[in-house]
């Protein structure tokens, strides 16, 4: 949807065909944070100023053409230090790295028991003010109203075959037909290898599940948490805890396991809270990640006008929008795309 706002504002017609629903597979999560202090060093993230900016004012564009409840805040993002490594690490990154103006700040540990009693004892933490804490599947549902109404079609639970056509592609959809297009860009994250043209792309799938929780008391916390795992209210007695990270699985379902993984960082954070706790639900999703952890946008190296845009990982909503410009810059304009994000840094002989 970012890169089909982008070309259309370029005046290029664009069809976006999906084949489940708007929001599904990891895109859906139900609450999703933009935090550009990332891993368990919390570093400053790659082009962190540039992709929290062009974030930030979409989300403030689609909130406010759709007049509906709102499905973002500019919470912040509180990064407790829990242990000794995590102290070193969080300091480290707070005094090393270059953050915009009044990004960030350090938090004593009783700045930390006050923002959340919850919390075990703390070294202090982290907080990004930067954070930003997003319904994901509200927002894209809201997105994709503000594509209709400029007229960007979207069509959903489509099966579709995808016809080389000369220099150009002929696409044959259940709902449209057979029609012709002159470029066709893979947007479809881990499941972009399943494509002849992709299958030989190094992404690496990662499920991630999340847990929702429910408590009777009112939740008396407001600053979403990214310790071992991360910790959102989704209201006033409901919040979120995940993610995981397995490289190993079965299928792309939660299960057990990721439960179980959830709880056990529930456990290591805030335990009196999971005390309190009713398990509401669960979710999981399939990330793409690539061998750098970067987003791998570009041409196709021997078929014409074919495209890909994948390997978000676990930061699509922070790296969507200018991501998104980049490589429509490239499309439109010829613009170079980043050597870190260009597909053929992954090597010439691995697509064919």
């Amino acid at each position: 949807m970012s890169l089909a706002d982008f070309l259309n504002n370029k005046g290029y017609r664009v069809l976006i065909i999906e084949k489940s629903a708007i929001g599904s597979g990891a895109s859906g999560t139900p609450v999703g944070l933009v935090n550009p202090a990332t891993g368990r060093k919390a570093n400053l993230s790659w082009e962190a100023a540039k992709c929290h900016c062009l974030i930030n004012e979409n989300l403030s564009r689609v909130q406010e053409e759709n007049k509906q409840q709102p499905f973002f805040s500019r919470s912040g993002v509180l990064r407790p230090a829990i242990d000794d490594e995590t102290y070193t690490n969080f300091r480290k990154a707070y005094e090393r790295d270059d953050w915009p103006d009044g990004w960030c700040s350090w938090m004593s540990a009783d700045g930390v028991r006050k923002a959340n009693p919850y919390l075990i004892e703390t070294k202090g933490g982290l907080l990004i003010h930067a954070g930003l804490s997003v319904r994901v599947l509200d927002y894209l549902k809201a997105y994709a109203k503000v594509l209709e109404r400029k007229n960007v079609t979207q069509l959903t639970q489509q099966n579709y075959q995808l016809i080389p056509d000369d220099q150009h592609w002929k696409i044959k959809s259940d709902e449209l037909g057979i029609f012709k297009t002159a470029s066709v860009i893979f947007a479809c994250g881990h499941a972009v290898v399943n494509s002849p043209y992709w299958r030989e792309i190094p992404l690496h799938p990662v499920k991630g599940q999340i847990s929702k929780y429910t408590t009777e008391e009112r939740l008396k916390w407001d600053i979403p948490i990214a310790a071992s795992g991360y910790f959102a209210r989704s209201g006033e007695n409901e919040y979120v805890t995940g993610g995981t990270y397995e490289h190993d699985f079965a299928d792309e379902q939660f299960d057990k396991k990721g439960l179980s993984i959830l709880e056990n960082k529930l456990r290591r954070t805030m335990p009196s809270l999971l005390e309190k706790s009713v398990l509401t639900g669960q979710w999981a999703g399939i990330r793409a990640s690539t061998p750098n952890r970067l987003p791998v946008i570009g041409s196709h190296q021997q078929e014409p006008n074919l495209y890909i845009f994948s390997g978000l990982g676990s930061k699509g909503l922070l790296y969507s929008k200018y991501t998104a410009q980049l490589l429509g810059a490239f499309l439109v304009d010829g613009k170079q795309l980043p050597p870190e994000l260009n597909i053929s840094r992954l090597s010439a002989n691995r697509v064919r």
